[in-house]
């Protein structure tokens, strides 16, 4: 087996009820960095922490999330002292209206079987560099920012 390998358990559809709608939970990969990954696999488990998406449909394709002068949504920071070489932090978004909610999990021992999928991650070959996530400053942001109360632009802000 290569040293980088991830082994990744394949979970059947499951749902769950979110902000009270019923929303798909699928499984998703993720390239997870960690200490030791050879011959463990990701059993995971919903959970959603911070203050969750208070979601709205347009009647479009997806939800959004919705924030003003008494709520919005937000995450826990994941620390140093959450990580270790047997555990895991993901945070998944999705159409369904799902926005970064957060997983912690840990790696368990592999058994080689049916259903099991295997994932070589490459350290070596890197695509791009992740600095961080923002948004843009335009003329029209700046319109509607400045047409909400004090409250609502404090927590967007």
């Amino acid at each position: 087996m290569i040293p980088e390998a991830i082994i990744v358990e394949v979970v059947d559809k499951s749902q769950y009820y979110l902000n009270r709608h019923l929303v798909d939970l699928s499984v998703e990969v993720d390239i997870v960095e960690t200490a030791d990954p050879c011959s463990q696999h990701v059993e995971s488990h919903l959970s959603v922490q911070g203050e969750s998406c208070l979601v709205r449909d347009y009647g479009a394709s997806s939800v959004v999330c919705v924030c003003n002068s008494t709520y919005c949504d937000s995450i826990q920071p994941v620390h140093k002292e959450d990580i270790s070489s047997r555990n895991f932090t993901q945070f998944t978004s999705s159409k369904d209206g799902q926005r970064l909610e957060r997983i912690t999990d840990v790696f368990v021992d592999a058994v080689v079987g049916s259903g099991i999928a295997e994932f070589y991650l490459n350290k070596s070959q890197i695509y791009q560099d992740i600095i961080g996530f923002g948004g843009a400053m335009t003329d029209a942001s700046a319109i509607n920012i400045a047409s909400f109360s004090e409250e609502t632009s404090d927590h967007l802000m």
